[in-house]
């Protein structure tokens, strides 16, 4: 789905074994009202957006686009 159907709704700090707490996203879907939960190195749109860094303000995507023009 696309990056703007969903929304940041906050973060959860989830304890892992062989990390120190890492810090996930809460994410919902506007149209379903789903919620995901997301952490760095996951992908979430349709242009292969990467997780690269997430906040308790905000989750970094960094996006992949082809580009079409003929040089």
């Amino acid at each position: 789905m696309p990056l703007d159907a969903l929304q940041m709704v906050g973060t959860i700090q989830v304890a892992e074994k062989d990390q120190n707490n890492s810090l996930w996203g809460l994410v919902s879907s506007k149209s379903d009202g789903i919620i995901y939960q997301v952490r760095q190195g996951d992908y979430m749109g349709e242009n292969y957006g990467k997780i690269i860094s997430i906040s308790e303000k905000e989750i970094e995507v960094l996006q992949q686009f082809r580009n079409s023009k003929k040089c």
